[in-house]
């Protein structure tokens, strides 16, 4: 069984023997694909090749220098070409441009607009700057931009158009009526006094366009003649124009978050106007408030001059005083600590100094009845006189002694206790022992005085 490569080396190889020549149809092939190279090189795409991208149509009052070679552009780089250039819907007034776009990126919406432009600033060929629209908006759908949102590039024979027809001759007779007009000297000083009050109101009109200073008209040409000259240099026009590319490409590439911007822009400027308006009547407010100030301000201008080098004094001070403030950070956190340790104790200590400042104080203010004296006057002679009485000391040990007051019931105060007194301070008994010699005695007179009763 023969083999499919065999097959086919039998379709391709030359066999003498049964190879015919076949010129007509070798021609024909040769034609065919030298059209097809012809036509992809006018057309600069592949014939017979499926387009790929989706159409965009839009409607223009004028497309006469758009056609398949014209491309398309959204934030000046190309997203497309134009497909089709076919008569709208009023023939005589509107033009039909189908447009393939092969940019994704790009979504048309119901306020999307489109303009003929010239490629370059000298002319040349033209290229439809496309402009999505905002993303806010619907989408387009399949409806076409309408003539009221397009536009087309204003050529020289447009802007010389007035000029056709009897325009030339009607300047002619324009100049030749003047010619006539100021031949009569009175006549023209007749039509400047009439015109004078008319001429005063173009002075005032033209006055703003020389300027605000003078000598402005005059820099503004020299300027508009430096532009010129520049825009003359071949190069440095390609430097500009490939500079305003690059500008516009990262615009373009940007476009959405511009869009989100200029959308958000309205709210924006609504909430800055109504707090500018409140600013308003708050600085009509401080107005008055501050003519108010004004006389203490200047007031105060001498002691702010006098208090300006103290300042810068303790400027110094403070610069000087960092590290012992750095020094004194662990005593600082010490007293944080024990801060937190003395605040439960000043509460526990809370009810005795309430008590002393309610209680005691106001009882040591009090004077006592029978000495006349304050409490707190008779504190001191109270410890001293206990201290008197505990500060004897003998073989036995210390002995509180109390003094016991004389009078006329007391012992010591009779003959008989005076006499024992003067004669144990007679004898060789030390004082110290005088007082327990004479106690003594006096215990042993009154015993015996009791036990006669």
């Amino acid at each position: 069984m023969t083999s499919p490569l065999q097959l086919l080396r039998d379709r391709i190889d030359i066999v003498p023997s049964r190879h015919r020549t076949r010129p007509v149809l070798t021609g024909t092939v040769v034609i065919v694909v030298l059209l097809l190279a012809v036509v992809g090189a006018a057309t600069r795409k592949v014939p017979l090749l499926p387009k790929g991208g989706r159409t965009v149509q839009a409607q223009f009052a004028s497309a006469n220098q758009v056609s398949n070679r014209t491309v398309v552009r959204a934030g000046g780089i190309d997203v497309g070409r134009v497909d089709k250039v076919t008569a709208g819907s009023d023939p005589r007034r509107a033009s039909l441009v189908t447009m393939r776009i092969t940019d994704d990126a790009i979504k048309l919406h119901s306020d999307a607009s489109a303009q003929i432009r010239w490629r370059t600033l000298f002319g040349g060929l033209m290229y439809i700057d496309l402009h999505p629209g905002s993303p806010s908006a619907p989408p387009l759908g399949d409806r076409p931009i309408p003539v009221r949102r397009t536009s087309n590039q204003v050529e020289l024979d447009q802007l010389l158009q007035p000029y056709d027809g009897g325009t030339a001759q009607a300047q002619r007779n324009l100049l030749q009526g003047l010619r006539d007009g100021l031949a009569d000297p009175q006549g023209t000083i007749r039509t400047i006094h009439a015109l004078a009050p008319t001429l005063r109101t173009v002075d005032r009109g033209l006055t703003p366009l020389r300027g605000r200073d003078a000598g402005d008209l005059r820099a503004l040409v020299a300027a508009t003649s430096r532009t010129v000259r520049g825009l003359d240099d071949a190069q440095a026009l390609q430097v500009l124009v490939d500079g305003l590319d690059g500008s516009l490409g990262v615009t373009a590439a940007r476009r959405r978050q511009l869009g989100q911007f200029l959308e958000l822009s309205p709210a924006s400027l609504k909430s800055t106007f109504t707090t500018m308006r409140r600013l308003r009547t708050t600085l009509g407010h401080l107005d008055p408030l501050a003519a108010q100030l004004r006389p203490g301000a200047r007031a105060l201008a001498p002691a702010a001059r006098t208090t300006t080098p103290a300042v810068l004094q303790l400027r110094g001070a403070l610069r000087e005083s960092r590290p012992l403030l750095r020094s004194a950070r662990p005593a600082f956190a010490a007293l944080g600590r024990a801060s937190a340790n003395g605040v439960p104790l000043m509460q526990d200590l809370q009810p005795a100094l309430e008590r002393l400042d309610a209680e005691l104080l106001p009882w040591l203010r009090k004077r006592d009845d029978g000495t006349r004296l304050r409490n707190y006057e008779s504190i001191g002679p109270f410890w001293s006189t206990l201290a008197m009485a505990a500060g004897e000391y003998d073989s036995e040990g210390y002995r509180i002694r109390f003094t016991v007051p004389t009078g006329r019931n007391s012992f010591l105060s009779s003959p008989i206790g005076e006499g024992m007194t003067r004669s144990c301070r007679a004898s060789a008994v030390p004082d110290s022992r005088c007082g327990k010699v004479v106690a003594a005695l006096a215990r042993s007179w009154f015993d015996a005085k009791a036990g006669k009763r």
